[in-house]
């Protein structure tokens, strides 16, 4: 899955033990528990490549992964770089020394559906405001549209700033 590369970055970093990550709203929920499983913590970005790069240098994270392929690598570059991801996933090879194959095939299958909802442009704040009053209770995040979390998954509305629609992902 497009998760794969991320979650094996997170997986490696976690066996040099605990660090701090920047990871976006929309990121599964494994890639949480891969990082605080080593005493790690994690810091919650925006979707926005700026806000994940942003979280990755404030927090002074050690990686901010973008699951649509990105990193930032904040001691290396503020942004997203792919030459200094692949010369930092080839270091951790080495000071761990795993294989890649075998960090594949102990990664979990990630579950993530999206959608993308016709939103007439008036009606945007509207249908968050009621999403926010109907799950009154629950626990919510807000940082980045309205993120519903449950005990086996969690779904994340966000309105598309540049089109009439409201986006939305699951995780199950």
């Amino acid at each position: 899955s497009h998760h794969a590369s991320g979650l094996t970055v997170l997986t490696l970093l976690a066996e040099l033990g605990a660090y701090q990550a920047a990871l976006p709203v929309n990121g599964p929920a494994v890639a949480t528990e891969i990082v605080e499983r080593v005493q790690g913590s994690v810091s919650t970005a925006k979707l926005s490549a700026s806000s994940l790069q942003t979280t990755a240098v404030t927090s002074q994270a050690a990686v901010g992964v973008g699951f649509d392929g990105g990193f930032v690598f904040p001691a290396f570059l503020p942004g997203y770089d792919a030459v200094a991801a692949l010369a930092v996933l080839l270091e951790l090879l080495a000071s761990t020394g795993q294989r890649l194959a075998d960090i594949a095939r102990g990664l979990p299958t990630v579950h993530i559906a999206s959608e993308v909802v016709a939103t007439p442009w008036e009606d945007k704040g509207m249908v968050m405001r009621q999403l926010i009053e109907k799950s009154v209770g629950r626990r919510q995040v807000l940082l980045d549209g309205v993120k519903l979390l449950q005990d086996d998954g969690w779904v994340l509305c966000l309105p598309d700033p540049e089109l009439p629609a409201t986006r939305i992902w699951a995780e199950g």
